[in-house]
């Protein structure tokens, strides 16, 4: 992963994500602006108005917003937060009234119990963007600006000038994000009423490594389940639930359907199911999935299912396998053959 410095007019500096194309990686930026002890005592004029804010009179917003180009001039548009369990997702607000509804307004600053201070976490849009980092308006895309609402009943954000004003400080801070992507894939067998069966094995067996030791010629071509069941042989070399791979990838690996417990997300919540077994970090490539035996009174589907698996962790944001995006992929097959294929995503985890 490559970090780059990213310099302010006023020299503030932050470290951003300079290669997130190929890693994933991203930075979140935080801005501070600290209102000064006058703000408490005494009158903050109100930008194009001869009324003034106060802080124990009222409320300070800090709102991002974009910046449009409208012939010669640009004009700000709002834009609002939503908080997700994922993290932050943006829109373009309506008005500034709407832009604050999910907002903190301004607070004691701990460091200086005699001033105040109001935080906007997790800028959206390029930070290296903003006005205030570039003091440039024909560069600036974004810019925040701050907003006084009053507590004597008037509800209608004020705008109050911190881009002139000399009083007013800033702090800008970033948190630099790694994701830790890990694709899976879970296999369950059902019998004919739904329920889950224990002590099946299924084999995953590498398409790549069969070309590679000309054990098969032709890679669009399906092989019979009867030659991909002889290259699994008798004997298992994993009868667990999960097979994890590591740093190579062998022939074939294999797992025994059971109770499957899966790793506990962040929220603690934790996915369980009987039947079942996992393949985890699977490197990328083609796979097909085979059923090697069933416990008795089951029987074995013969069904050869084709795996595909584009690495997210090397490039998380391009399709070029295939055709098929990032993650674990399973080719649906046809109407009969006994084998559903459900993709989604269970967790993302932010690692750092």
């Amino acid at each position: 992963m490559k970090l780059k410095f990213c310099i302010g007019s006023s020299k503030d500096i932050f470290l951003l994500a300079d290669n997130w194309e190929e890693t994933g990686a991203y930075a979140r930026v935080t801005t501070t602006v600290l209102i000064p002890a006058f703000g408490v005592n005494a009158n903050i004029p109100l930008d194009g108005t001869t009324d003034t804010a106060n802080v124990k009179n009222g409320k300070f917003y800090l709102v991002p917003g974009r910046l449009i180009d409208l012939d010669t001039t640009k004009i700000w548009e709002p834009i609002k937060r939503i908080d997700t369990d994922a993290g932050p997702t943006y829109k373009l607000a309506e008005s500034v009234a709407e832009a604050i509804e999910n907002l903190s307004p301004a607070k004691v600053n701990p460091a200086d119990p005699g001033n105040y201070m109001v935080t906007y976490e997790d800028l959206p849009g390029d930070v290296s963007k903003y006005y205030h980092i570039t003091q440039n308006a024909t560069e600036a895309t974004y810019s925040c600006r701050l907003f006084y609402v009053s507590n004597s009943g008037n509800t209608e954000p004020q705008l109050v000038d911190i881009e002139t004003a000399n009083a007013f400080n800033r702090v800008i801070s970033s948190r630099v994000y790694i994701p830790n992507f890990e694709n899976r894939l879970y296999t369950q067998k059902l019998d004919d009423s739904n329920m889950p069966v224990d002590g099946a094995v299924f084999a995953l067996i590498s398409r790549d490594k069969l070309l590679a030791n000309n054990l098969i010629t032709d890679e669009k071509a399906i092989p019979a389940y009867s030659f991909l069941k002889n290259l699994v042989g008798e004997t298992y070399n994993n009868n667990s639930l999960a097979t994890v791979y590591t740093n190579e990838t062998p022939l074939v690996v294999t797992a025994t359907t059971g109770f499957l417990k899966d790793d506990p997300a962040p929220d603690g919540t934790q996915i369980t199911r009987r039947g079942s077994v996992s393949f985890r970090k699977i490197p990328a490539g083609h796979y097909y999935l085979i059923e090697v035996s069933a416990p008795d009174e089951y029987q074995v589907n013969k069904t050869v299912t084709l795996i595909h698996e584009k690495d997210t962790k090397q490039d998380p944001f391009h399709i070029d396998l295939d055709g098929y995006p990032n993650g674990v992929y399973a080719e649906a097959g046809t109407v009969n053959d006994g084998v559903s294929v459900i993709c989604s995503v269970i967790d993302m985890k932010i690692s750092v």
